[in-house]
């Protein structure tokens, strides 16, 4: 069986750090870690594409001559560059809850907002968004509250400077688990570009492939 590569390696790593950003939704803290991890990954993934195509092909891997980037990617790497060099992601969350106030079969209604973490260690969404029965008489709210008949999240990104928000509005969301499936669909095209590009420059240099089974 092959061993896999560096690089190989590294996607299949990225892979996972989607696939466990996708599954992680009830908890703020695992899915800022999960999107943060993420965010690391594809710049590795760069990183060990130079290094394996200088060794395994004797070129300079160029990430420019892939013509699949997009505003999506361009924004992942204004976050990888903020972590690494300014500030940490910070998520906020998005909470929509579901009511029946005239029973089932009487319509649905929706009520949502946005709760801006301050604590970005929260294991659990805050539990604040509340409809009341209003007085028939007065209008006038009461303290009796009506039970919702479900509730959903979205985790968004929390810009931190005019940069990343005017980012953020050419896209069209904020929306992490969106974003990141987006931008994961271009690094598995980058990916199969990179395999493509090295086993064409692998049959044109045939001396470098002899001298890595000889070494």
């Amino acid at each position: 069986m092959k061993s896999p590569s560096d690089v190989d390696i590294v996607f299949a790593d990225m892979q996972d750090a989607f696939k466990e950003l996708s599954l992680a939704r009830s908890s703020p803290k695992q899915v800022r870690r999960a999107f943060s991890r993420s965010i690391e990954l594809t710049q590795r993934l760069t990183s060990v594409m130079r290094r394996e195509s200088k060794a395994k092909a004797g070129i300079e891997w160029r990430a420019s001559e892939y013509t699949g980037w997009n505003d999506v990617t361009a924004l992942f790497k204004d976050l990888r560059n903020e972590e690494q060099h300014e500030r940490q992601i910070r998520v906020s969350v998005h909470e929509t809850r579901y009511y029946e106030p005239f029973g089932s079969g009487g319509g649905e209604i929706a009520v949502s907002g946005t709760w801006e973490l301050t604590d970005q260690l929260a294991e659990k969404p805050p539990d604040g968004l509340r409809l009341v029965e209003s007085d028939p008489n007065t209008g006038i709210p009461t303290s009796n509250q009506i039970p919702h008949c479900g509730i959903s999240y979205r985790y968004v990104i929390q810009p931190q400077d005019a940069r990343l928000v005017s980012r953020l509005q050419a896209i069209g969301t904020a929306d992490i688990h969106e974003l990141s499936h987006r931008c994961f669909t271009v690094l598995e095209a980058y990916h199969t570009f990179f395999r493509t590009r090295m086993s064409e420059a692998q049959r044109l240099s045939p001396e470098i492939h002899v001298r890595r089974l000889l070494s």
